[in-house]
């Protein structure tokens, strides 16, 4: 199993309710629960890949390969800090406003 089907399984076994297909209305404090879950686990997952992707720049065999780590580490890097903010934000209680 690649990593991505992996994660997205990860997000399924989370949120079965999602993955159900169920068009059901969801509360407001059940969606607010539902995407909390899935920040965690996406702030989990971009944790690890970043972790890997900084070994593997310690291990590059070339100034390319280097180069490239390091923009994918730091792009990267930057949604795993959007995400952390979110989970702030959600942790005291201040949803985004549309």
């Amino acid at each position: 199993m690649s990593e991505i089907e992996a994660f997205r399984q990860q997000l399924i076994e989370a949120n079965p309710r999602c993955a159900s297909g169920s068009h059901d209305p969801v509360s407001s404090n059940e969606r607010r629960d539902l995407i909390h879950v899935d920040l965690v686990v996406s702030h989990q997952a971009l944790d690890r890949l970043t972790g890997n992707l900084l070994k593997d720049m310690g291990q590059a065999f070339s100034n390319e390969a280097l180069s490239y780590y390091a923009q994918m580490r730091g792009e990267l890097c930057a949604y795993f800090n959007g995400i952390s903010l979110l989970l702030d934000d959600y942790h005291d209680g201040i949803e985004s406003t549309r």
